[in-house]
């Protein structure tokens, strides 16, 4: 996906203010190893997160921050300019630890996983760490939220059988009396001995 943002003009003014320099190589320029004291390599600190949100608010959802990931990787390719590397730095960081239970989070951080694994560049094991538990904690989030939802759909067809099965019951029977309790039981959701009783009670007239 192409995204459309000015946000790198954006990001290079916000940064410029906290960019960290490192000494002279082969051009009389310093070169950017940072900004706001953290510096290329290193774990992102809540200072650069806070510069870059300065420059344009960070993504809210893993999926956001995919999208934007990409969008940078497509726009530098393998060459990005530090204060691009920065937000990279930023987004990379929301991939591996930001909690998203929904099924779009979890599908982007597989993606991220993916992604991952083509690289050839290091990663520590705290980082892989901290994206292995991040994401377990979210499956399992996710996980229990289906089954919630599952067991409210369960309440609910409960709550119809109590309030209705009375009423489709008798409907049943007042227009085919012919068919066997099973089938009225199998039909409406009920037991043969509960369409049965209900049987009883209509042709005894015992239905208060």
């Amino acid at each position: 996906m192409t995204v459309a943002w000015d946000l790198e003009g954006k990001l290079k003014a916000a940064l410029a203010p906290v960019e960290v320099e490192a000494g002279y190589g082969m051009t009389d320029q310093p070169w950017t190893c940072g900004y706001a004291g953290w510096t290329f390599g290193q774990p992102v600190t809540p200072s650069l997160l806070d510069a870059l949100n300065s420059a344009h608010r960070m993504p809210g959802n893993l999926a956001a921050a995919w999208t934007e990931y990409c969008h940078w990787q497509d726009l530098s390719q393998d060459s990005p300019a530090p204060h691009v590397s920065a937000r990279m730095a930023g987004l990379e960081h929301f991939m591996d630890t930001m909690p998203d239970a929904s099924a779009s989070g979890i599908a982007a951080r597989l993606e991220w996983l993916a992604h991952l694994a083509k690289l050839d560049h290091y990663r520590t094991n705290a980082e892989d760490a901290a994206l292995a538990a991040r994401l377990a904690a979210d499956f399992q989030e996710f996980t229990a939220a289906v089954q919630s939802e599952r067991s409210a759909d369960r309440d609910a067809v409960d709550r119809r059988t109590q309030a209705d099965c009375r009423a489709e019951v008798l409907s049943i029977l007042s227009t085919s009396p012919e068919l066997p309790d099973r089938e009225i039981g199998r039909r409406i959701g009920v037991s043969p001995q509960t369409a049965s009783t209900w049987r009883k009670k209509l042709n005894g007239g015992c239905l208060a």
